[in-house]
């Protein structure tokens, strides 16, 4: 990060010719007028360091809330996960509850109404579900 001192001077002069100049380096002749200088400051090494280690403390602050901001994204899509799969179990068991006689589509294409025992295990499984999805 250290850089040489920088200084820069403008020198103005006039040739034989009459025509005037005008540049960073004087006259072949030396006979030039200095008309601008600049220097920039010696870089302090201590204040380098400085701010090296707080350009590393503001990366690392920006890492940690980039970690933060996802791993609340990722809460915020398991909760809705979790509240959409509640929503299915709920209205699952309260369809499975509310009408006795429920038919199910067998794999080659046919209905056929469940018994009660099976229509029970559903129901249980369903509220199983709640509790796991819901926290009821």
């Amino acid at each position: 990060m250290s850089s040489p001192v920088a200084h820069s001077a403008v020198y103005r002069w006039v040739d034989k010719d009459g025509t005037t100049h005008y540049s960073e380096t004087q006259s072949a002749n030396g006979h030039a007028e200095q008309i601008f200088q600049s220097s920039a400051p010696t870089p302090d090494p201590q204040m380098e360091t400085q701010l090296k280690e707080l350009l590393k403390s503001q990366e690392q602050s920006q890492q940690l809330r980039d970690n933060k901001a996802k791993e609340q994204e990722s809460r915020a899509r398991e909760e809705s996960a979790r509240t959409e799969a509640c929503r299915r179990a709920s209205e699952r068991f309260t369809g499975l509850a509310s009408h006795p006689r429920v038919s199910v589509k067998e794999p080659d294409g046919t209905l056929r109404r469940i018994t009660e025992e099976e229509r029970r295990a559903h129901l249980a499984e369903e509220q199983k579900r709640i509790k796991e999805y819901c926290g009821q």
